[in-house]
C-alpha cells in the first residue's frame, strides 16, 4: 500500500516543525542544552532563522497538498534527500569536535532520506498514473 501524497506532505509539515522546535531549545538553551559544545559558527542567530525557515516550509507543506503535482513531489523528495546527505557530512565533519552531534543528526538524515525517497516514488507514480488515465480514457472513449 503505498500512502497518499497529503499524508506523505503532513508528515514532512510535521517533521519540519519538530526540527525547528530543536533549533529553537538549541538557540535558547532549554532543557538543558546550554552547556552542549556547539561549532563555532553555530550560534543562535543561526538557529533561529533556520527555525524560522522550517517553519515557513512546513505552513506551506500543509497548504500544498491539494496542489501537489509530480514535479512538485520531485522536486520536494530531491531537496530532502539533498538535506539528507548534508546532515551526514556535517555529523562525519563536526561530529569529533560536537560529540552529541552525530548522535542528533544521524537520525534526522535518516527520516529525511526515507521522506525523500517515498517522495520520489510517488512522483514517479503520479505521473504514470496520468499517463495510464488518460490512455484508458481514450480507449474506453473509442469504444463508445
Amino acid at each position: 500500500m503505498t500512502p497518499s501524497t497529503s499524508a506523505v506532505l503532513r508528515l514532512d509539515a510535521g517533521f519540519e516543525a519538530l526540527l525547528a522546535l530543536c533549533c529553537l531549545v538549541l538557540a535558547f538553551g532549554l532543557l538543558g542544552t546550554g552547556g552542549w559544545p556547539r561549532p563555532p559558527w553555530l550560534g543562535a542567530h543561526l538557529l533561529l532563522l533556520a527555525a524560522g525557515v522550517l517553519l515557513v516550509v512546513a505552513v506551506v507543506l500543509l497548504r500544498l497538498p491539494g496542489r501537489a503535482g509530480p514535479g512538485a513531489l520531485r522536486t520536494l523528495g530531491l531537496g530532502n534527500a539533498a538535506t539528507a546527505v548534508a546532515a551526514l557530512v556535517w555529523s562525519m565533519l563536526d561530529g569529533a569536535a560536537t560529540p552529541w552531534l552525530p548522535a542528533v543528526l544521524v537520525p534526522v538524515a535518516v527520516v529525511i532520506g526515507t521522506l525523500a525517497a517515498i517522495q520520489i516514488h510517488l512522483a514517479r507514480g503520479a505521473g504514470q498514473d496520468k499517463i495510464t488515465g488518460l490512455t484508458t480514457s481514450a480507449t474506453t472513449t473509442s469504444k463508445l
